[in-house]
């Protein structure tokens, strides 16, 4: 601010048109990223990063793709894949099924942080399929 004030002269400070090109300016560099723990995962450890002096770039989003569990023993995949149609680069692909359950699982099990969530989820997981679903409580 102290620097748009400079620049148009004034030593009082911003007057309301400056201040209004000032924010026009701001909201224009700002960019909007999906809220999501993919999102929040990223800056966490770019913000540690700068915390500790060793990264001074801006920060720069990495889209993944989308995981869901849909039910039924079924989940999606949405995701960049490398597309067969030369100079076309990547393509977004929507992938379900029962494979797919399988890899969703993986990486919901590996991002777990303690051994305890790892140990309880995985017997969940053992007692859905083997006895199903306990549905009588909802």
């Amino acid at each position: 601010f102290k620097k748009v004030g400079k620049e148009a002269g004034s030593s009082d400070g911003l007057t309301p048109d400056e201040l209004q090109d000032c924010l026009a300016k701001i909201e224009g560099e700002l960019k909007s990223f999906p809220a999501t723990a993919q999102v929040a995962s990223q800056e966490g450890e770019w913000l540690a990063k700068r915390f500790k002096g060793r990264d001074q770039k801006p920060f720069r989003f990495h889209d993944k793709g989308i995981m869901a569990y849909v039910g039924g023993a079924r989940a999606v995949i949405q995701s960049d894949v490398p597309s067969t149609i030369p100079f076309i680069g990547k393509t977004r692909a929507i992938l379900s099924g029962m494979t797919v359950l399988y890899l969703w699982r993986g990486i919901y099990f590996s991002k777990m942080v303690s051994l305890r969530c790892k140990h309880l989820t995985f017997w969940d997981w053992v007692k859905a399929k083997v006895y199903g679903r306990d549905v009588s409580r909802l």
